[in-house]
């Protein structure tokens, strides 16, 4: 509206100025009312170009407006997108995770790798031995002990080990289980003897030392003597 208004003031006065000129050059109007004439227009060109210009203000706030009053749902949109990408990627990763988790093969001690059945590659079923570890922390010694010698060990008697490997230590432990049974017993196919012949042979039993003080340099397999304190 005050462009319209600057419009038609600009317009009159350039129809003022287009009247009074002519009649200036004919002496019938004074060189004042010509000035003046003159300096109306200019002035109504200048309050127009400022009318304009506070137009196109208008305008720009304005498309600023409409651009604010759609940008929350504009955003609203993106955020539900980004959300449900999101959620397909979480999805991924899970699903990704299990597949991994198929794939691991977890040991249920820590401890030390002593040997490795497979190659990387291998397909392997759940039959097929892996990997042979054990705790360096909770070795122990299996003695086969004569049966003619077994009667005075028990449960709890102290127990001096050497190791073949270590002969500058010795190790020190207890008797931790006296197994009552012969280890040809525990062979997978025991000799049932069906020729009814006997030959009398001393048979050995195993007794189980648990280690008082064991560390990392021992390994199972290792050769060792023990000596079984049964007196006191």
């Amino acid at each position: 509206a005050a462009r319209d208004v600057r419009t038609t003031q600009r317009d009159r006065a350039r129809q003022e100025l287009d009247r009074v000129e002519p009649m200036a050059r004919k002496g019938l109007a004074s060189d004042q009312e010509q000035d003046d004439a003159r300096h109306a227009v200019a002035e109504a060109v200048e309050q127009l170009k400022q009318a304009e210009a506070e137009r196109a203000e208008a305008q720009a706030a304005l498309a600023e407006a409409r651009v604010a009053v759609r940008e929350p749902e504009v955003l609203r949109r993106q955020q539900a997108v980004v959300s449900a990408r999101l959620a397909e990627a979480r999805a991924e990763v899970a699903l990704q995770e299990v597949n991994l988790a198929d794939r691991v093969v977890r040991s249920p001690i820590d401890g030390v790798v002593d040997k490795v059945f497979v190659e990387a590659g291998e397909y392997v079923d759940a039959s097929r031995y892996l990997i042979m570890v054990h705790e360096p922390g909770r070795v122990w010694v299996e003695a086969r002990i004569k049966e003619t010698r077994l009667a005075p060990i028990a449960v709890g008697q102290p127990v001096n080990v050497s190791v073949d490997a270590y002969p500058d230590r010795v190790y020190q432990g207890r008797v931790k289980r006296v197994v009552r049974a012969a280890t040809s017993q525990f062979a997978l196919l025991p000799d049932p003897n069906p020729s009814g012949n006997f030959t009398k042979i001393t048979q050995r039993l195993p007794v189980r030392i648990a280690l008082d003080d064991p560390d990392e340099r021992l390994a199972p397999g290792m050769m060792v003597e023990v000596a079984i304190h049964v007196g006191g």
